[in-house]
């Protein structure tokens, strides 16, 4: 889930089961008006991804998905129904943003760019796509939310280890504090907060907290 080249295909990866082919099939059917683009192919199966959950492929313009990224058997999944991918919001999400790579990433680093500009680079390379994809897509930001709150901030959760470095701190910063699939401060939620905030300004104690109650800092998406 990166805009950088992916690592080379395995060699002599195992052909897919036939659910798996059928449901790399179903998926390839419906990310043409995702992309806005209609040459591209999905895979989905164990394995794919080049080491991501997911990644985008310029050169023959193919989406890989990891397999362990679906919760369900895939002979069970009907990507075509908008109410069947609530069953895989995670991988659907992944897809989105692999569309939004394939729709708006052209950048590639200069040959003899430093390494660490590049990675910074690369980094802010995945709110930028999601931010141009939601300006035609907006309904997809619940989408992309699901995509990194379960597998990118998963992967930093599940390490358990906090950064190295400012570098390993920046990188995860940008990977997750920039992305558009954090609340967008015009949505419903997003709105009634703020009318709250306002009111309880204006009244006083009219938000204050029961006696005897702490009320703490509201985790903000």
């Amino acid at each position: 889930m990166s805009a950088t080249p992916p690592a080379p295909a395995p060699e002599n990866r195992p052909r897919p089961a036939a659910a798996w082919l059928a449901f790399s099939a179903q998926m390839t059917a419906q990310v043409a008006p995702v992309a806005g683009r209609d040459d591209l192919t999905v895979t989905v199966a164990p394995g794919a991804g080049r080491g991501a959950p997911a990644c985008f492929v310029p050169a023959s313009a193919e989406i890989e998905v990891n397999g362990a990224c679906l919760p369900v058997d895939p002979a069970t999944a009907d990507p075509a129904n908008p109410a069947d991918r609530e069953r895989y919001p995670a991988l659907w999400g992944a897809t989105v943003h692999e569309c939004a790579h394939a729709a708006h990433s052209r950048w590639r680093a200069p040959q003899g760019t430093d390494a660490a500009w590049s990675a910074a680079a690369t980094a802010l390379e995945e709110s930028r796509i999601e931010a141009r994809h939601v300006t035609r897509r907006p309904a997809d930001r619940a989408w992309l939310r699901a995509c990194t709150s379960q597998l990118v901030i998963g992967d930093f959760t599940a390490a358990a280890v906090p950064p190295a470095s400012p570098a390993e701190a920046g990188s995860a910063a940008a990977l997750i504090l920039a992305r558009e699939d954090r609340r967008h401060p015009g949505d419903a939620r997003g709105r009634a907060g703020r009318e709250g905030g306002r009111r309880r300004h204006r009244g006083g104690q009219a938000g204050a907290a029961p006696p005897g109650v702490a009320r703490g800092p509201r985790h903000r998406r």
